[in-house]
């Protein structure tokens, strides 16, 4: 919902309404005000109220993972060596979301802001008030063909990402949200991105993470018209870094390595009722973190310490069909493979998959009643596999 604010009418109608001015009369000088931008700036202000509710098959090993009695995560989906299979049962508010913008006319065009929150940060205790706390979406600016901020990856098209229920979605997808400077002259999209290296030593599968790059992520794409579509392709190169003397035979100097990876992704219609197709292919060697929710390691250090890449690839299709205006239905399938070295220990991650099917039912335009069956599978290296079984329901509405 568009709003046009003004800091000076909500001024004007406190010191009104405190000197018995008469309701018509202020209602008329707030309506003039708030329909006039201050100093040349459009407000505004908007999100929505989601609740979830879901009961999971899985093992208790699980229960205490971030995320996972909220969405989906590949990485936390519990393999046989766990115990316990049970069921629970969890509800929360959490993705309710707000943001705040601006729009102002300047002497250089239009400059902008978007900020966003929602409350799926840190878990905190849901004894008495499940008092969750904020936690940045976005926080970015625009102006001229720049974007700078905290935003989507350039390497992520948003509008292939499918219409679930669950946060996420789909295993294979891409899903960053970073700081970066963006230039986007036409159908294109240059960018670089705060870097973050994900590798784990030979000698154990958990993974660490390092902040010793010396150059950021570089992205490249192009996004191809498409009436009530899109399509793009997007070319990546990232830095894979570490300085560890534990991890490098007492060496305390950098290491590194260079990769790449490729995306192909869009949404395209089908038939002129608003259904349509929404995929992605993804692969390289620099994936990593992009893709599965962190659920891979970009890389292994060797024993003698050197950066060996990891070779990815991952994807979605997801068709989403128009019943009538007030229903729809979406059938959503992933999955997303790691070409391990071959001294990779077992229990590191080889493979997820999912599948999400849903049914919306809209009675008007911005409320969404839903439910959503959702399976995940995770195979580790050693050959031990684990299933999330999900049945969710959702109740989300627009301001």
């Amino acid at each position: 919902m568009n709003k046009k604010l003004s800091v000076t009418a909500l001024a004007i109608a406190i010191g009104a309404a405190s000197s018995g001015v008469q309701a018509q009369d202020l209602e008329e000088r707030v309506s003039a005000l708030e329909n006039t931008p201050l100093a040349n700036t459009n407000f505004d202000v908007g999100g929505f109220v989601k609740m979830d509710s879901h009961v999971t098959r899985a093992t208790d090993s699980a229960s205490g993972e971030y995320g996972f009695e909220n969405f989906l995560v590949p990485g936390a989906i519990p393999t046989d060596n766990a115990t316990n299979s049970s069921y629970n049962y969890n509800m929360n508010a959490r993705q309710s979301r707000i943001f705040f913008s601006t729009d102002t006319e300047t002497d250089i065009g239009n400059v902008g802001t978007y900020v966003e929150i929602d409350f799926l940060g840190s878990d905190i205790d849901e004894d008495v008030s499940s008092s969750y706390s904020p936690r940045l979406r976005h926080a970015f600016m625009t102006f001229q063909d720049f974007t700078i901020g905290q935003t989507w990856s350039t390497f992520f098209n948003v509008s292939s990402l499918p219409e679930n229920l669950d946060f996420v979605g789909p295993v294979g997808t891409v899903f960053v949200r970073q700081t970066q400077i963006r230039y986007s002259p036409g159908n294109w999209d240059f960018a670089i991105e705060n870097p973050q290296s994900t590798t784990a030593p030979v000698s154990t599968a958990s993974e660490s993470e390092f902040d010793q790059n010396r150059m950021p992520d570089l992205v490249a794409r192009y996004n191809a018209p498409i009436d009530n579509g899109s399509a793009s392709v997007a070319v990546m190169g990232r830095e894979i870094a570490y300085r560890d003397a534990s991890l490098n035979n007492g060496d305390d100097s950098r290491e590194s390595a260079y990769g790449y990876a490729v995306s192909l992704a869009g949404k395209f219609p089908v038939g002129d009722n608003g259904s349509d197709i929404r995929a992605q292919l993804n692969a390289g060697n620099a994936l990593g973190r992009y893709i599965a929710l962190n659920g891979f390691q970009a890389a292994q250090i060797e024993a003698d310490g050197d950066v060996e890449l990891v070779d990815q690839v991952s994807g979605h299709v997801s068709y989403r069909h128009i019943w009538t205006p007030q229903w729809r239905s979406n059938l959503t399938v992933s999955h997303a493979s790691a070409d391990n070295p071959d001294a990779t220990l077992g229990t590191a991650a080889k493979s997820y998959t999912s599948t999400h099917a849903n049914l919306i039912y809209s009675p008007i335009s911005n409320l969404d009643l839903g439910g959503e069956v959702i399976w995940g599978d995770k195979e580790l290296e050693n050959g031990s596999n684990g299933e999330l079984h999900r049945l969710q329901f959702t109740a989300k509405l627009g301001f």
